[in-house]
C-alpha cells in the first residue's frame, strides 16, 4: 500500500494511505541523520515523481545536511538524468511504458498481461501537473495511469535499470569527490 502526502494524485484513492508532508519529511530526514553516522554517505534513489513527493524529499534531505549527514541524491528530475532515461520518462509515465517495463524486468508475475495490453494511452502526467493538476484524476488519469502500458517490454525495463543504476553510481561518486 503506498504511503503518500496528502498532495499526492493518489489522495482520495481507496488503495493509498496519505502522511502530512511534516510526517514525511521528519521520517526520512531522521532515518538520513542516523544512518549517516554509521556510513561515509547516504544515497538517495527515488523515481516516484509527485511534485509534492519531491518537495518533501528536498527538504528532507535540505534538513538532513544542515544536521550533518552527507547525503547524495540522484536527482533524475534534472534534464541531464531525464535526457537519459528517454522521452517516455520524461513526458511524466506513470504505469505507462516506463514504469510498466520495470516492472516487467524485475517482477513479470506482478504484470497482469491481459490488462496491461487493454490500456488504451493516456497524455503523459508532466503536462497536466504543469498546468495545476492536483490529482491523477484532475490530470485525466482517472485509472492512475499516464502513457502507454501495451509499449512496455522487459528488455526496455533492464535498460532503465541499467539507466537508474549508472545515474545512482555517477551521482555517488560526484557527491563522495566532492567530499575527499
Amino acid at each position: 500500500m503506498p504511503v503518500c502526502t496528502p498532495a499526492h494524485g493518489r489522495q482520495g484513492m481507496a488503495h493509498a494511505v496519505s502522511v502530512s508532508p511534516e510526517t514525511s519529511v521528519a521520517l526520512l530526514r531522521d532515518v538520513c541523520v542516523f544512518t549517516a553516522k554509521k556510513f561515509r554517505a547516504i544515497a538517495i534513489a527515488n523515481i516516484h515523481l509527485d511534485p509534492g513527493h519531491i518537495e518533501c524529499l528536498k527538504t528532507a534531505l535540505e534538513e538532513a545536511k544542515k544536521a550533518g549527514a552527507s547525503v547524495c541524491w540522484a536527482d533524475i528530475t534534472k534534464k541531464r538524468w531525464a535526457d537519459l532515461l528517454g522521452a517516455t520518462f520524461a513526458k511524466g509515465d506513470h504505469a505507462g511504458a516506463f514504469e510498466t517495463s520495470l516492472m516487467m524486468a524485475a517482477a513479470p508475475q506482478m504484470v497482469r498481461e491481459r490488462e496491461r495490453i487493454s490500456l488504451a494511452p493516456v497524455d503523459g502526467l508532466m503536462p497536466a501537473l504543469k498546468k495545476g493538476a492536483k490529482t491523477f484524476a484532475e490530470a485525466g488519469g482517472e485509472d492512475a495511469y499516464f502513457g502507454a502500458p501495451t509499449a512496455a517490454s522487459a528488455e526496455d525495463g533492464e535498460a532503465s535499470f541499467e539507466a537508474l543504476g549508472e545515474i545512482l553510481s555517477v551521482s555517488t561518486m560526484e557527491h563522495l569527490g566532492s567530499k575527499a
